[in-house]
């Protein structure tokens, strides 16, 4: 038996005699079109085609083991362009076999080349708070206006649409009253979270007197099951905690002094503290 007898070979409804299989050719998948793939969740991965020796790319099977990625678990043909799996919050590993089929049908099961897709999961968001600078004291840097969580690096940008810096911007223009940068958590497989934004706000010396004398301290921040706020001063009212796009999720009314967040899943919300000199509102953090 000739080593062409490793295939077995097929038209539409007749299954062809082995001896006759020596006489077709046996379909080879290329080794440098078989790669391996590490990308993030919600990227688009552009699978390169299938090539090789008397192969039909288009008959060509293929099987997945972990459908979780985002792509199905077998198709035939080549691979197209897919979205991975934006929702995944641990490293999904996925083995892709492909077997190669020649353009009569003939299957090659003894050659059967695999390659692995990676999908890695987005940081949290970082937690971010405003920067209030006197005009007099520029240039500053605006690194404390951002706090990575885990084991997370921050990215800066001072445009949304170009690229970003490890390192903080450094302030320095005091010709309008606010001024916005953007940062995201990168994680050490390179994937980003979504934008958060970090205002400066430029002061004059007595609207930091009075943004000092409103006495207000919230801890701990990020909190895992509740979060203490003390008024000083300030008579509290009402403590509001919501979603960043403005939903409501907790409500304290009688407010004595701590607020459960168990119930929360991870990420930044927006606290409202209501007082008697006006409404506070602060970002907190859910670990």
């Amino acid at each position: 038996m000739t080593a062409m007898l490793l295939c077995y070979c097929t038209f539409t409804n007749k299954v062809i005699a082995q001896d006759d299989c020596s006489e077709l050719p046996v379909p080879i998948i290329s080794g440098s079109s078989i790669i391996n793939i590490e990308t993030c969740a919600g990227e688009i991965i552009d699978v390169p085609a299938f090539t090789g020796t008397n192969l039909d790319a288009t008959k060509v099977t293929w099987t997945n083991n972990n459908p979780n990625i985002g792509l199905p678990a077998s198709g035939t043909g080549n691979i197209f362009s897919f979205v991975t799996n934006a929702n995944i919050i641990k490293p999904e590993f996925a083995q892709i076999k492909v077997t190669p089929v020649s353009e009569y049908g003939c299957v090659n099961s003894n050659a059967i080349e695999t390659f692995t897709i990676t999908v890695n999961p987005l940081p949290q968001l970082p937690i971010t708070r405003d920067i209030n600078v006197l005009a007099d004291d520029l240039p500053v840097s605006i690194n404390e206006g951002a706090m990575s969580i885990g084991d997370y690096s921050l990215c800066w940008y001072t445009d949304p649409t170009q690229a970003c810096s490890p390192k903080a911007p450094i302030h320095s223009e005091k010709d309008k009253n606010t001024y916005d940068y953007w940062v995201k958590s990168q994680s050490r497989a390179g994937c980003l979270s979504d934008f958060a934004k970090v205002t400066v706000n430029i002061l004059s010396r007595n609207a930091v007197e009075t943004v000092n004398n409103v006495s207000l301290q919230i801890y701990p921040n990020p909190a895992k099951d509740e979060l203490r706020i003390e008024g000083g001063e300030l008579r509290i009212e009402k403590v509001e905690i919501g979603s960043l796009s403005g939903t409501i999720l907790i409500t304290e009314i009688n407010f004595t002094g701590k607020i459960s967040v168990s119930a929360l899943p991870q990420g930044i919300y927006l606290l409202k503290v209501y007082t008697d000199k006006g409404v506070i509102l602060k970002k907190v953090a859910k670990v």
